[in-house]
């Protein structure tokens, strides 16, 4: 028997107030900090496979340095396997760290720094009252890979609250991410330093694919201005 999973999301407006604002996009902190709780769905069309995975990530943010660090424990739901994993990309030389049950990898970054902005091209569906806090709304399609994002961020710093995209088939994936306890600081400076025993540039190796995913994987700020 096949199996098909339908991922949607789900806008409830019972639980926000939607008013007009302003439709000019803004860009949030240059150097933040802060917890990402995430739930990623997949499913591919053509092998009949789904996956679920939670995953909480404390992610390290600081454009004008070049630096992104996310420390992520994931639980795959489907498989019933945990996974820790530290990712440091320096985006100055180029190069990322992937550090995982005590081995490092040392990989050519093929991207640009993630902006810290909303896309130009990001149409703004209004700003929603919440309790205690308003927050505005902007929703991006790309249509040249057919992926389609929804962002929530504060009115006054414009800083990251929700997030949640889905990509086209015929291999799906739909992440959901909500952001907490978001600092305008770096309190460990040290979470950008590759551990000693990872590898040294003559043993790089070259990855063409995107390396900065948590999203599926960490994928809240793939848009570039």
């Amino acid at each position: 028997m096949k199996t098909c999973i339908v991922l949607c999301f789900c806008v409830v407006h019972s639980l926000s107030v939607y008013h007009a604002h302003g439709t000019k996009t803004c860009c949030g902190p240059s150097k933040w900090q802060g917890v990402v709780l995430q739930t990623i769905g997949t499913y591919s069309r053509t092998q009949d496979f789904a996956s679920l995975a939670y995953a909480t990530s404390r992610v390290y943010y600081d454009y004008g340095n070049k630096l992104v660090a996310v420390k992520e424990r994931r639980l795959n739901e489907t498989a019933g396997i945990t996974t820790d994993t530290w990712k440091i990309m320096q985006y100055s030389e180029a190069t990322s760290y992937i550090i995982e049950n005590g081995r490092c990898q040392r990989l050519q970054l093929a991207e640009k720094m993630p902006s810290q902005c909303i896309p130009d091209q990001a149409v703004s569906l209004g700003t929603h009252k919440y309790p205690g806090f308003d927050a505005d709304i902007w929703f991006v399609k790309d249509n040249d890979t057919g992926r389609a994002t929804r962002y929530g961020v504060t009115i006054d710093s414009c800083m990251f609250l929700t997030e949640s995209y889905i990509t086209k088939g015929p291999e799906y994936t739909y992440v959901s991410s909500l952001y907490e306890n978001m600092t305008q600081t770096i309190d460990d400076p040290s979470v950008f330093i590759p551990p000693s025993f990872c590898p040294r540039a003559s043993e790089r190796i070259r990855m063409c694919a995107n390396v900065f995913s948590i999203l599926s994987v960490f994928r809240a700020f793939s848009f570039h201005r």
